[in-house]
């Protein structure tokens, strides 16, 4: 492997325990932050990371007509990442 792309794989500690979080099932913020034991602006932090990334993605479902929650979760190249850490 080349340097570029063993650093395109990189992952922290807690950008790993994100990602094993979301792996099998997407999540909320507040959800994830739970699971992960870290506070949610962090965690907001460094999920935005991860998407800039491309290892996360996001989708907002509807609840009701008015409502709606945003989900998170891992990409192909995401679970490339995880497994390559």
């Amino acid at each position: 492997m080349s340097s570029t792309t063993e650093n395109e794989f990189t992952l922290s500690q807690w950008e790993a325990q994100i990602l094993k979080s979301i792996k099998s099932k997407a999540l909320t913020e507040k959800r994830i932050a739970k699971e992960v034991t870290l506070d949610i602006v962090i965690v907001s932090h460094i999920i935005t990371d991860l998407m800039l990334r491309g290892y996360v993605e996001r989708v907002r479902k509807r609840r009701m007509y008015f409502s709606s929650r945003e989900y998170f979760s891992a990409t192909l190249d995401g679970l490339s990442a995880l497994e390559a850490s």
